[in-house]
């Protein structure tokens, strides 16, 4: 593949999981698509680059001013974030079940 090959992969694979993103975040599919597809136009390239040269990734979202965390931390927290709505919706389910 091609550099760009890769890069339109990207941007597709930031399409199929917007949505998904989105709803965990509470947000809108649109702009998640739309910052990812930000993230792999301006730091597709670099991405590739280190991962080529064998460089350790974890910290490339800091290092790129993209994030605070570096990337296991950010997905960690992404998760706990994701488990909170998970157990809120879960709850909301029980008291409208009680209700009825």
């Amino acid at each position: 593949f091609t550099e760009e090959e890769s890069l339109e992969a990207l941007r597709t694979l930031c399409e199929s999981v917007a949505p998904s993103m989105a709803t965990k975040m509470q947000g809108y599919a649109k702009d998640a698509e739309m910052v990812c597809k930000r993230v792999v136009n301006e730091q597709g390239t670099e991405m590739f680059d280190a991962v080529s040269l064998g460089e350790d990734t974890d910290l490339f979202c800091k290092e790129a001013k993209l994030c605070d965390l570096g990337h296991k931390a950010m997905m960690k927290v992404t998760g706990k974030y994701a488990e909170f709505l998970a157990e809120q919706q879960q709850e909301d389910k029980q008291k409208k079940e009680a209700e009825l």
